[in-house]
């Protein structure tokens, strides 16, 4: 009984180190053969794979440095932009500044002007006054001719400090202004100029109508704008004794008697 036993262990023993030396063997061939397979289902060899993978490594790099050096780069514009930024508002806080005390020149400015218009008005409205109470007089005419000239001449002092484009009454009212002491200073000349009385024309130096010398309209040219210039052109044009049919007779001028 006890040597097929020990046959049976010696047996066993020896075929366990077999397997042992075999194993091995047939475990460097499977992984030999995986290999294999592996490399041929894979277009790539494991260098290659490795060499992709380091210039990856080197491409992704060199991206990141790229990246921190344009990060770099906006940092320093954009401090530089927020100190031009800080200056800008400096400049901007200067410019208001300015401009309020402008703006309190402007009112200044509006306030003396209204005064001076007003003062004009006055003057011009204390001139019409004597000069028709004083009935057209030579010499008052005279004087009249020079000083509604000065008149005329002080509407340089005259501005305009509304500069809006919708109802501008400042400027509609100035305009009025130098419409009327224009159409005041050619009145004046060609009263001074016209030697006879006619009408509601009165001259006291000459009381009496002159058909001899003055049957004729009086044509003004006004070369003048804003107190500039003032010149005044003094022509003629001559009174029709005629009508355009024959079935009207022509009614001569008479005199007015009151």
């Amino acid at each position: 009984m006890i040597e097929p036993i020990m046959y049976f262990g010696i047996g066993f023993l020896v075929s366990a180190l077999l397997g042992l030396l075999f194993v091995p063997l047939v475990h460097n061939r499977a992984v030999r053969l995986t290999m294999r397979r592996l490399e041929a289902a894979t277009p790539l060899s494991i260098a290659e794979i490795r060499a992709d993978k380091d210039q990856l490594r080197a491409e992704f790099a060199m991206s990141t440095r790229r990246l921190e050096m344009s990060v770099e780069q906006m940092k320093a514009k954009t401090t530089t932009q927020l100190a031009e930024l800080a200056k800008k508002s400096d400049a901007i806080n200067q410019l208001k500044k300015e401009l309020g005390e402008k703006t309190a020149s402007v009112f200044a400015l509006e306030s003396r002007d209204k005064a001076l218009r007003d003062q004009l008005r006055d003057s011009e409205q204390e001139f019409e006054l004597k000069a028709t109470s004083l009935h057209d007089a030579e010499r008052t005419l005279a004087e009249g001719v020079t000083k509604i000239d000065k008149v005329y001449g002080r509407m340089t002092d005259i501005s305009v400090t509304d500069r809006s484009l919708i109802w501008n009454t400042d400027l509609v009212e100035t305009l009025e202004l130098d419409n009327l002491i224009s159409q005041a200073v050619v009145t004046m000349h060609c009263a001074e100029n016209r030697k006879e009385s006619r009408g509601a024309h009165m001259h006291e130096d000459y009381p009496k109508r002159d058909d001899k010398n003055w049957m004729k309209h009086t044509v003004a040219w006004f070369d003048g704008w804003g107190g500039n210039g003032g010149a005044v052109r003094i022509d003629y044009r001559p009174v029709h004794d005629f009508t355009l049919t024959d079935d009207v007779e022509y009614i001569k001028p008479k005199a007015r008697v009151y």
